[in-house]
């Protein structure tokens, strides 16, 4: 779904390994296609637009761009192929025949789509993901018409602002340094996630894209939140990726820490899924440095 630096392949595997229960738990719940539906709405897509999707996983949000642009043409492109494999399946399910997937690295697509263009370019629950957003970003200028238009949808928690978030980044740093990290380390580890957008419109912005914000909630059942547990690239046994360096009694100390601070600032219902759809216009001229 996407490439996370210095795991050698562990996140890479893990992804190739749940794509059957992924594309299971998305069948049976519309989860993230609820998602792809509000993304989309806010998109002008016209039946002859070409339209890039980014980490497309099983292609939940594939064929809906696909119906969307129907005479036009939609390249779809996931890091693991055990994703592309079912996301291939369900396009062919779907009787959509206007998709091309193509296996790569979000970042690299300024070379592995060169002298292609696209009207849109989009991003389901991924981007936050991406280690390098700013080569993601890059390429998406050089491969995006001018005006070109790139939606994306985040979590609401992922967005990094807010006094309880960085309350929970001081608890985190404090927990490593008594641990016997060192500051370099934690740096790295952090940079490594690719997870701090504190200032998402700011990093649109220095590549030249016009960002708009809109919220967007939609209820969820406790049977869902539990089957998306089961799945097993979001379970428990692999948490520990998230920091490989780190002793078991260190990442279950972690754990614990932000469980902590998600039962004590994350919303009480725990029944609404709450995100923010960004639609970013690409602008004719970069900003001056």
């Amino acid at each position: 779904m996407y490439r996370v630096a210095d795991l050698s392949g562990n996140r890479l595997d893990a992804w190739t390994e749940s794509a059957r229960e992924y594309d299971s738990f998305e069948k049976k719940w519309h989860f993230y296609g609820t998602v792809a539906d509000a993304m989309i709405g806010r998109l002008d897509l016209e039946q002859g637009s070409r339209v890039l999707e980014l980490a497309c996983g099983t292609g939940a949000c594939t064929v809906k761009l696909a119906g969307a642009a129907r005479n036009g043409r939609v390249v779809a492109l996931d890091y693991s192929e055990g994703m592309l494999g079912v996301a291939r399946e369900n396009a062919a399910e779907a009787g959509v025949s206007n998709v091309t997937f193509v296996l790569g690295d979000a970042g690299d697509i300024a070379s592995l789509l060169a002298e292609q263009t696209f009207d849109f370019a989009v991003c389901n629950s991924a981007f936050w993901h991406f280690p390098e957003p700013d080569r993601v970003l890059a390429g998406l200028r050089a491969l995006l018409t001018e005006n070109g238009v790139f939606a994306f949808s985040l979590p609401s928690w992922v967005e990094g602002r807010g006094e309880a978030r960085e309350s929970l980044r001081a608890n985190v740093r404090e927990l490593l340094l008594k641990r016997g990290v060192g500051p370099e380390q934690i740096a790295a580890m952090a940079a490594r996630r690719g997870r701090r957008m504190r200032d998402v419109a700011g990093l649109l912005g220095r590549f030249g894209f016009e960002a708009t914000e809109f919220p967007f909630e939609f209820r969820v059942s406790q049977e869902s939140r539990e089957d998306w547990r089961r799945i097993s690239v979001f379970s428990d046994s692999r948490r520990s990726w998230s920091f490989p360096e780190l002793d078991a009694a260190t990442q279950k100390e972690l754990r614990d820490e932000v469980e902590a601070w998600r039962r004590a600032n994350l919303p009480r219902d725990a029944l609404e899924s709450r995100w923010l759809i960004y639609t970013a216009r690409r602008s004719a001229e970069l900003p001056r440095p």
